[in-house]
């Protein structure tokens, strides 16, 4: 008899051990399935937002040749580009003194490559930086921003076919169909993220260059002068 009610004690002692161990068992199975939900509410959270910004860019890069192609029939109609292309100017000058790149165009290491092609080159440039025009033109549109999350720039239109972007500004000082000399201040540099200008697409501060020809994006570099 005592050997069975020992039994009996040891049976029940082992199935409050299971019993506990099952519940054990429930709760890291609960945790897993809510843990694979914030993931897969995490994954579809980043697929929104990865089409936001990909409609903000694309939107930008419309408004952008919209307004270029615009301004440009606009300034020939009025022949105020024949002046410009007397002088030839094709080559031009740095926005910024300092000239060291940290992403190149179409740089394959550029972070944002999954959302956009890097159509321009990053010039580092501490914010509030002084940036100068590349080149003599009428400036076609700016685009003033009061949060961190709108892009501020500057587009500029020069004879020959190009035009000059500059983008992710803090301040603009100049105004839509102002012209403007070559090494003239138009604003100062941005892009420190969370600041006023920035936009989505920044990791530190720097001025974004563009150069377009005849609308489209090509490589700075093989426009800006290169002796110091």
């Amino acid at each position: 008899k005592k050997k069975k009610q020992k039994k009996k004690k040891n049976f029940i002692t082992l199935q409050n051990k299971l019993k506990k161990k099952k519940k054990d068992l429930d709760q890291q199975l609960f945790a897993k399935e809510q843990l694979l939900a914030q993931s897969q509410a995490s994954e579809r959270t980043f697929q929104s937002l990865l089409s936001q910004l990909k409609a903000q860019h694309r939107a930008n890069e419309n408004e952008i040749f919209s307004i270029e192609q615009t301004i440009r029939q606009r300034l020939e109609n009025q022949n105020k580009l024949k002046d410009l292309e007397a002088n030839g100017e094709t080559i031009l000058s740095w926005p910024t003194n300092g000239r060291y790149i940290t992403a190149r165009f179409r740089d394959p290491s550029y972070p944002y490559r999954h959302v956009f092609e890097h159509n321009a080159i990053d010039i580092r440039a501490r914010q509030g930086t002084p940036l100068k025009a590349a080149a003599s033109g009428y400036v076609a549109r700016t685009k003033k921003c009061s949060l961190a999350s709108c892009y501020a720039y500057t587009l500029i239109v020069h004879s020959n076919g190009l035009s000059t972007l500059y983008g992710h500004m803090n301040t603009i000082s100049v105004n839509e169909g102002q012209f403007v000399s070559r090494g003239q201040v138009i604003g100062t540099s941005g892009a420190a993220p969370g600041t006023i200008g920035a936009g989505p697409f920044t990791t530190g501060p720097h001025l974004h260059f563009e150069v377009r020809k005849d609308g489209i994006p090509v490589n700075p570099l093989l426009y800006l002068i290169k002796d110091y």
